[in-house]
């Protein structure tokens, strides 16, 4: 262990940050985490935040299918359905735009992992949240530095 100089985690699967460590820390002035009383309003009806009880195989794959992943499609589920983007962002769209395909289940893309059903992600996001939190301080704002989704440079400090 003692060679180890780095450790590289390369996620392939574009997983929402509040699905995968929203429920990391508990909402605080550090991490803006779920409360678990988020919900998207869809067809007169709140669909809320939620976990499987137990992680199984099936559990691992909600939602199924995916999420559309166009950037119209992004743009839905963080501002609102056919909304022009407010100022800040609502994330009120998820489960109108995932209904855009018939036969999906509301509830699905409003599931996600609590960190004892991901506790490598978890335990590898503590340590660099712990670790490399005055690293990442210059990219805290990336709203103000980005263009199409992809961060420009990092603020002169």
């Amino acid at each position: 262990m003692a060679d180890i100089a780095h450790v590289v985690v390369l996620m392939l699967e574009n997983r929402s940050f509040d699905s995968m460590l929203g429920r990391l820390y508990p909402p605080g002035p550090d991490f803006d985490g779920l409360t678990e009383q988020e919900s998207n309003l869809w067809d007169g009806k709140q669909y809320k935040v939620w976990s499987s009880p137990v992680l199984t195989d099936q559990s691992a794959c909600i939602p199924n299918p995916d999420p559309r992943e166009l950037f119209a499609d992004m743009t839905d589920q963080i501002f609102g359905v056919g909304l022009v983007s407010p100022s800040w962002p609502t994330m009120g769209g998820f489960v109108e735009n995932y209904m855009k395909t018939p036969g999906n289940d509301p509830t699905a893309v409003m599931h996600g992992f609590t960190p004892e059903q991901v506790p490598v992600l978890s335990g590898l996001a503590r340590l660099a949240s712990s670790r490399m939190r005055a690293a990442l301080m210059p990219f805290t704002d990336a709203r103000e530095r980005t263009r199409n989704g992809r961060a420009m440079r990092p603020l002169e400090v």
